[in-house]
């Protein structure tokens, strides 16, 4: 009996998504390791998801745009991660665009 591997590993590259300087890009990979995808969901296919939802998630945040130049400038609180400081504003766009993904 032979059989045929369907899903087997793509080499998926690192995108970084931007859509205005106001938020923070975000990374295929990040989004990738985050939601637990593997190589059988193309970069073809999740890359529009990401940017439908960066979209989606800008468009609520939009009113934040008045009040500074950057979303990290929103909050000063930050948030340390491995030795790794991030504003929580930031931490927070990304997880709602992954959910939103």
């Amino acid at each position: 009996m032979t059989g045929l591997i369907a899903n087997g590993n793509r080499n998926n590259e690192e995108v970084v998504i931007t859509s205005d300087s106001f938020f923070p890009g975000i990374s295929s990979k990040a989004i990738r390791e985050a939601l637990r995808f593997d190589g059988s969901i193309t970069d073809q296919r999740l890359i529009p998801a990401i940017e439908s939802a960066i979209i989606e998630v800008n468009e609520q945040l939009e009113s934040l745009t008045l009040k500074a130049a950057s979303l990290a400038e929103i909050s000063p609180k930050k948030i340390t991660t491995g030795g790794i400081e991030k504003p929580i504003t930031e931490v927070l766009y990304f997880r709602a665009v992954a959910a939103a993904v």
